[in-house]
This record gives structure tokens, C-alpha cells and sequence, in this order.
């Protein structure tokens, strides 16, 4: 890569990449539990394979394990006050202050933009962005939309509002505000000769910023404490089928990218930057969904890519070198489902997802090994069933997420006698993983009615500073329509 072609020289990219080590680890090990790390799995990990040219993936020791405490600073006054309800917020009604439509850039189509959270993508949680931290959303691709607006959802002590963290790329060349010109930039350009073929970004004609276009971003952006001052988006590769007009069988996707977010009101300050190097290894094409999940104690971020071999693949931070094992990862189940989630202080990652069978499945994967793989797949003390998957028309499930304060994992969109249960049901993890994983149904309660059929990609995320759920399912696309947030409160918090 020339000089020209990054607006980091690569000593300055090594550093900050780096510092994601330090930071990461003491940030996320703070909201870890007292249990065990994993136990091993039962039969020896192969060696990963650094693909050619790459450093050896450096590992670094698990840090020790921090107790649980509360969050120091007061439940926001938009959270329940007890554990098990939930409540909605409509725009204009007083807490939600404003549309996701709304905070589109000027040159871009508010209309087509709601694409970045309705089609096939996903959010993250900054925990540093607003009083009791902020979801990030990155996303859109294909039908969709072009744009890679970077928006959030923030908050107060009283309120929740969306922001623009940056300005998207012009590609049609102009930041006109007339409507021609939105519809151009979000929809109209034909952006393969746009980007760069290897790293699926913005070419320097287009702009000074290497940034991905508009993405299916599934679940697969993590968020990280640095370089930004207020956090960073990392995406740890753009898959190329998952952007309009850029259906390429030559790739399953581009080089790392991170968006630093220095500003929580000045979009300019904020910018998108290539990580590390490309991958240097071959694959089978791609197909959705990509899943990630950032483990601070190996300084590592996990990425798992639907038909694409299903191959444990990390990207190092420290090196700034993509890494493939060499043996299989999670057994992923069809494209509209799944999530990976972290668990701190048992060191494993949680496959959550929709079997085959239209029921709960949790896979688990050790990750305090330097060289993971699948270690196996709970039995769950009770069979939880969910709408079962019909291509066209059966909605995504990703309802799951972790709650550190309980200590469980917690799901919804369980189905009981044909329709969706109005609870919460959370899985404990038990001390041997092989053991049973107990169950447990709990209501929710409330003045809100939580439409687990509604789904996008949008998964329930879980503020730990706010000790809440934030649920954002549908952006509204039309004039007049107004956007709804459901806030949940976890038992156990």
C-alpha cells in the first residue's frame, strides 16, 4: 500500500492498534464475573496459521478476573425502576427526542438511509458516548441504501436522542442538497468502479477518507476503546456481496476498517480508517451473516462469515495481521440468524442462534486457549422454540444478549403453543459446560409490548451503565411516521 493510499502513515496505525490492548482489556474485564474461565476442551486445539507474510498472532494472559459491581452513577430516569418491565418511547413523545430519519446528512436521502438499520444490520454499544453510553449503527447495503452514515442513538439522564457521528461518502461527486442529488449519493451510484476491488472502500477520486460503503452488517461490527477518544466502530472485513452493485465473486471480503469517534457533535472530526493488512487467505465466497465478538484479554476480534468454510479467523490488534486456524469454528445455522457473544471472566464465546429444528442453540467456543475451536453445544435444561425459519418470510432471530450483572444470557422471541411469549428467559451457564444449562421463564412486565416478529437484524443490546436493554427494531422510512425505542430492564440489575 503507498503512502498516498492511507492517511496514516503504518507506524502511527501499529501504535494505535496496539493501544486497543491496554485499553480494552481493563474496560471489559471490569464487567466480568467471578466464575472459572472455560474448561478445556476435550481434545487439543490445532495451531492457527497466520496467513503468508504475517506475524505470529501474539497472545496475551488472561487478566484476572474483576467481581461484578453496580455501575457508580444513577439509572438513568428513562430506565424502569424494577427489574423484569419494559416500557416504549416514541419520537416526540418527551424521551425519544427525534427520528433516525431525521439526522441524515443533507446530501444523502433520509428516505433510503433508514436502510442502515432496517436491512440486514446491526448496532453496538459505545459505552463512553452520552451520559450512560450510546448504540452505534453501521449498516445498509444492497436494496438498501450506499451510504455509510455513521449514526447513533445517545442518551441523558432524562432523555435519548440520534446523532450523526460522520459525513458519508458523495458518490455521485456532489453534497447538493436536492433531492436528485440525495437519491444519487444513497441509491443511484454504480459504486464498483468507486472502490477499491481488495479493500472495498472509498478510491481516492472519491474521497480522502477510506471508508466502506453501505454494508450488511449483520452482526458483525464490535466496538472498541481506541483510538477514539469516545470509542471506535471496527469492522473487521467488508463482505462484498453485501454491497449494492458490487456483487463480486472474487471476494469474501475486505481489509479491516475503524471508524474513531473523537466527537459526539461534530461529525468532521470523526473518520474511517483501513486496519492492519488485507487477509492473506482464500475462501469459498460469502453469504451472510458475519459475526464478530472482541475479546480484550487476547486482543483479538473474532469473525465468523456464513458459508465461508466456517473457519475459526481472527484479526490480531497488536500485529494488525488477519489469522485463520486450521480448524472449523462455530457450525453456523441458516443466513438469518446468529450472534456471537462474549462472556468475560469464563473466557467463552456463545454462538446464539436458530437451529434448523426452529429451536435455541448455544454453541461455545474457549477462548483462553491460544488456539480455539467449537468446544461444544449446550444441552439446555428446557427446549426453547422459536418461529421456525421459511426463506421470505420468516423474520431474523437474533434476540439474545449478556448480561453481566446476572450473569446470564438472556432470549426472547421464545414461542409458546404458536405465539411469541411475552418473558425473558434466561440461561445460566454452569461451572462444567458439558452439565445441563438451567432455564428459567421470566415475564416482562411494563407498559410495553415488545413485537419479537418484527425483526430487521437489529439485536437487543444490553447498556451496562444504564443497566438496560435497548431494543431499536424499525427505522420508519415515511414523513410523519414516528420511530419507537424499547427499553428493558434485566432481572438481576
Amino acid at each position: 500500500m503507498n503512502d498516498h493510499d492511507h492517511p496514516l502513515d503504518p507506524e502511527r496505525r501499529l501504535v494505535l492498534l496496539r493501544g486497543f490492548l491496554a485499553l480494552g482489556a481493563g474496560s471489559l474485564a471490569s464487567c466480568g464475573g467471578g466464575a472459572s474461565p472455560a474448561e478445556a476442551a476435550s481434545t487439543t486445539p490445532a495451531d492457527a496459521v497466520a496467513p503468508a507474510g504475517a506475524r505470529p498472532a501474539s497472545v496475551a494472559p488472561p487478566t484476572q478476573t474483576v467481581p461484578v459491581t453496580q455501575p457508580s452513577i444513577p439509572v438513568p430516569a428513562w430506565v424502569p425502576s424494577v427489574p423484569g418491565q419494559a416500557v416504549r418511547y416514541t419520537a416526540g413523545g418527551g424521551v425519544l427526542t427525534n427520528n433516525f430519519r431525521d439526522v441524515a446528512a443533507p446530501w444523502m436521502s433520509a428516505y433510503y438511509d433508514t436502510g442502515i438499520v432496517d436491512d440486514y444490520s446491526g448496532a453496538v454499544v459505545f459505552e463512553r458516548l452520552g451520559s450512560h453510553g450510546a448504540l452505534v449503527f453501521v449498516g445498509g447495503g444492497h436494496a438498501a441504501t450506499n451510504s455509510n452514515q455513521v449514526t447513533a442513538l445517545t442518551s441523558s439522564p432524562t432523555q435519548l436522542s440520534f446523532v450523526r457521528l460522520s459525513n458519508p461518502t458523495a458518490w455521485s461527486g456532489s453534497m447538493a442538497s436536492d433531492q436528485s442529488t440525495q437519491s444519487a449519493n444513497s441509491v443511484g451510484a454504480s459504486l464498483l468502479p468507486l472502490v477499491d476491488p481488495q479493500w472495498i472502500d472509498a478510491t481516492p477520486q472519491v474521497s480522502a477518507e477510506r471508508a466502506p460503503p453501505g454494508i450488511h452488517s449483520y452482526a458483525g461490527g464490535v466496538a472498541l476503546p481506541s483510538p477514539g477518544a469516545l470509542g471506535a466502530y471496527f469492522c473487521p472485513t467488508v463482505p462484498a456481496a453485501g454491497v449494492a452493485n458490487l456483487n463480486t465473486p472474487l471476494l469474501t471480503g475486505g481489509g479491516a476498517h475503524t471508524f474513531a469517534v473523537d466527537s459526539a457533535s461534530d461529525p468532521a472530526a470523526n473518520k474511517w480508517e483501513r486496519a492492519g493488512s488485507l487477509p492473506g487467505y482464500s475462501s469459498t465466497g460469502f453469504q451472510g451473516p458475519l459475526l464478530s465478538a472482541y475479546v480484550p484479554t487476547q486482543g483479538r476480534v473474532y469473525y465468523f462469515i456464513g458459508n465461508s468454510g466456517n473457519k475459526v479467523r481472527w484479526f490480531d490488534l497488536a500485529s494488525g495481521q488477519h489469522v485463520e486456524g486450521s480448524v472449523n469454528g462455530f457450525v453456523m445455522s441458516d443466513y438469518n440468524t446468529g450472534q456471537v457473544l462474549y462472556v468475560p471472566g469464563r473466557e467463552l464465546l456463545l454462538y446464539v442462534c436458530r437451529n434448523r429444528s426452529a429451536q435455541v442453540e448455544v454453541q461455545w467456543m474457549d477462548v483462553s486457549v491460544a488456539s480455539p475451536q467449537q468446544s461444544g453445544t449446550a444441552v439446555l435444561g428446557q427446549a426453547l422454540d422459536l418461529d421456525p425459519f421459511e426463506v421470505g418470510k420468516t423474520s431474523a432471530w437474533v434476540a439474545s444478549f449478556w448480561c453481566p450483572l446476572s450473569q446470564r444470557l438472556n432470549l426472547g422471541g421464545v414461542m409458546v403453543g404458536g405465539a411469541f411469549d411475552a418473558a425473558m428467559y434466561e440461561v445460566e451457564i454452569p461451572s462444567a459446560l458439558r452439565s445441563s444449562w438451567p432455564v428459567v421463564r421470566r415475564p416482562i412486565t411494563g407498559s410495553a409490548n415488545i413485537d419479537w416478529g418484527v425483526w430487521t437484524w437489529q439485536q437487543p443490546m444490553y447498556v451496562p451503565a444504564a443497566r438496560a436493554m435497548i431494543l431499536f427494531q424499525v427505522a420508519n422510512k415515511a414523513a410523519g411516521t414516528a420511530d419507537s425505542v424499547i427499553v428493558y430492564r434485566p432481572y438481576g440489575t
